[in-house]
């Protein structure tokens, strides 16, 4: 017993310095992409609407149930304590992420060796798994931190259900059932939980149909449980069955389509090279018949190889996991329709340990034939490790740089408009004017999106001087979104600077209307009450103000000279 405790210490020990080696540099990485509207700049990110805890209550705000594509409250909730504990410091963030990537090796290492009694088999998949540059997402976005997570509430699920099933232990099933719930209210690929619980029953247990049926009833009782609650945040006009229609392709396309995303998929885990945050695939509109048949080939090698390997094999069981982990992406493929056809990594965590536990085995087989093992380690698995490391650090550095990310994710997907909008505002931010119009101009689309990007191309035409093409951006997005609060706030500072004060405080009332949360309208608003002496209304809006940032240098100053006026 005290020599399995110290080989698991090491264990420990060896995947932390692993995981620190390959993520190192990934800790002063600056913020990117979502990382700003989801955290940083969040003005909402303590509202009970946008956290997701109250479904069932109406809201008057934007963070309504109609601005809703998915139910996540505890990556909301986790998103929260990070800002909370780190507020605008990165490296908190990234040094969080990286603890629980290692967090997730070290369970994952626990379920494979209680289920296999093989340590070493156990060790290189959780290795393969944390060092891999396709789950490298996990400590360079920020947001992911809800993924991590997920991770760790599935296998932490199937850790305790097993263990409910061989010990009957009551609080054992109680955990599996309670850790199950969080992996579903962190994203929704935990749905297929059930089905990875299964094939272990199945292929390792030797358990029976109807016995898995009854193992997996409360797991389906608490699925229609989420699924109620779902809905309050998510209708059938907003989700992602609705959005099927928009891609208008047959049944041959679609699977054709989703072929080309497998093998995409396949090709990132194999060669690890074109790893990024979103791909997605043109519409194949020919070929149909090779890419159908390959997507079949695909899966007919797996069940051949499960077959032949037979049960209480953990090839057999990686086999499984890997076609159960493609099966979500079959459905959120259509979750985007303004990006196209997708596919994101992390949907993909559990599809990749199926492929990680396979490469483990065959590795560890080969060394049962070969002789001596050192040399063997020398030749594959330490190339393999070194390779895997690096190729992630490379990768790190990439995402260090939001321009030349959103770069490399185009050069893959020219017509995603995603990273487009997210190079166009990362020069914005830079006050690259020039650069971020032309590209901003690039993603108007037509559509009810195409809002924001007229208020992004207001503020660039006003600092570039130019007041009247501002103004105009600022009617074209209340033209397409008539409840666009910075719209009414950017055009009220406009009216300020020529003397309209009037017009000014009636958009600004109608801006804090629209978003309780708009700081930069309060303080415009509470400016003109200074300026006509309306002292007591001005301090109500400063106090507002410092309940969302107590640090708002401004409206301190501000406050104190007219408390100190009366």
């Amino acid at each position: 017993m005290q020599q399995n405790r110290n080989k698991n210490f090491l264990v420990a020990v060896f995947l932390f310095l692993v995981c620190f080696v390959t993520y190192s540099n990934a800790l002063p990485n600056a913020f990117l992409m979502d990382d700003y509207p989801i955290i940083i700049d969040n003005r909402a990110i303590k509202d009970p609407h946008f956290l997701q805890i109250a479904p069932f209550l109406k809201s008057d705000t934007e963070y309504n149930s109609a601005d809703h594509v998915y139910w996540r409250p505890v990556t909301h909730l986790l998103n929260l304590f990070s800002f909370l504990l780190f507020n605008k410091d990165p490296f908190g963030y990234h040094l969080l992420n990286l603890l629980l990537v290692y967090a997730c090796g070290v369970v994952l290492y626990e379920l494979l060796n209680s289920l296999f009694n093989r340590w070493q088999l156990a060790l290189l998949t959780s290795l393969l798994f944390c060092v891999h540059p396709i789950n490298g997402v996990l400590v360079n976005y920020i947001t992911t931190t809800g993924y991590s997570v997920l991770v760790l509430a599935v296998i932490l699920g199937l850790r305790y259900s097993l263990a409910a099933q061989e010990g009957g232990k009551a609080a054992a099933y109680f955990l599996s059932l309670s850790w199950f719930s969080i992996a579903l209210l962190c994203h929704e690929i935990a749905v297929v939980f059930p089905l990875y619980l299964s094939c272990v029953l199945f292929f390792l247990k030797n358990y029976s149909f109807r016995k898995i049926c009854v193992v997996n009833m409360p797991f389906i009782l608490i699925l229609i449980v989420y699924a109620i609650f779902r809905s309050a945040y998510v209708g059938f006009n907003s989700g992602t069955l609705a959005h099927i229609p928009h891609f208008h392709m047959s049944l041959s396309s679609y699977t054709a389509t989703f072929s080309n995303l497998m093998f995409f998929y396949v090709r990132n885990l194999i060669f690890f090279d074109k790893i990024v945050l979103i791909w997605a695939s043109p519409i194949i509109k020919s070929s149909l018949f090779f890419w159908n048949i390959a997507l079949g080939g695909l899966v007919i090698l797996c069940l051949v190889m499960m077959h032949l390997y037979g049960k209480r094999n953990e090839k057999t069981l990686a086999f499984s996991w890997f076609l159960v982990g493609l099966l979500p992406v079959g459905l959120a493929c259509f979750s985007r329709p303004n990006l196209g056809f997708i596919i994101e990594t992390h949907w993909m965590f559990f599809a990749s340990i199926g492929f990680f536990l396979f490469t483990a085995s065959f590795l560890l087989n080969i060394r049962r034939s070969a002789a001596p093992f050192s040399l063997l380690s020398i030749l594959i698995v330490l190339p393999l490790m070194a390779s895997y490391i690096l190729s992630s650090r490379q990768y790190n550095k990439l995402w260090s740089n939001e321009m030349k990310y959103c770069r490399y994710m185009l050069s893959l997907s020219p017509g995603m408009e995603l990273p487009l909008w997210w190079l166009a505002y990362a020069h914005l931010r830079a006050h690259h004017y020039a650069e971020a119009k032309v590209l901003f101009e690039k993603t108007l689309r037509g559509t009810y999106r195409d809002w924001e990007t007229y208020i992004n191309l207001g503020v660039i035409e006003g600092a570039l001087g130019n007041s009247a093409s501002a103004v105009d951006y600022y009617y074209r997005a209340l033209a397409v979104n008539p409840n666009a609060a910075e719209a009414y706030s950017n055009l009220a500072a406009h009216l300020i600077n020529v003397g309209r004060l009037g017009k000014a405080e009636e958009y600004l009332q109608r801006a804090i209307r629209l978003d309780a949360r708009l700081i930069e309208a309060k303080k415009n608003l509470a400016t003109i009450y200074r300026q006509q002496g309306k002292v007591k209304e001005a301090i109500p809006l400063l106090e507002e103000i410092l309940k969302i940032d107590p640090e708002d240098a401004y409206s301190l100053k501000t406050r104190r000279d007219l408390k100190g006026s009366l």
